[in-house]
């Protein structure tokens, strides 16, 4: 059994554009959906925590790809209508087979 055959929901992957900043340097950005992906998709057990803008995250959800999805940390995804935070892309296997994607739930 491949990895491939374990995919059982579709994320689609949210870009955040800067669409102004004002003289303050505070910027306002706007939303489209790029493209969707195949993924296994699972709730995780919040064992894995990354330090984002000073800030512990934990995860909450963890998702499987191929390799072929472009997507990195800081972008978001949405699954079943439900917004996530990519914490972080990791090369699970080391040799580009699958991605294991880390997940923070934020909506």
């Amino acid at each position: 059994m491949a990895i491939m055959d374990l995919y059982n929901k579709t994320a689609t992957i949210c870009k955040k554009t800067v669409a102004s900043t004002n003289e303050y340097g505070e910027s306002k950005f706007t939303e489209s959906e790029s493209s969707s992906f195949n993924c296994a998709f699972q709730p995780d057990k919040g064992d894995y925590e990354i330090k984002v803008q000073g800030k512990v995250k934990r995860s909450t959800h963890r998702v499987y790809c191929d390799t072929t999805v472009v997507v990195e940390a800081g972008d978001e995804v949405k699954i079943g209508g439900i917004k996530y935070r990519v914490l972080a892309v990791l090369d699970e296997a080391g040799r580009s087979h699958h991605y294991k994607i880390m997940l923070e739930r934020i909506s």
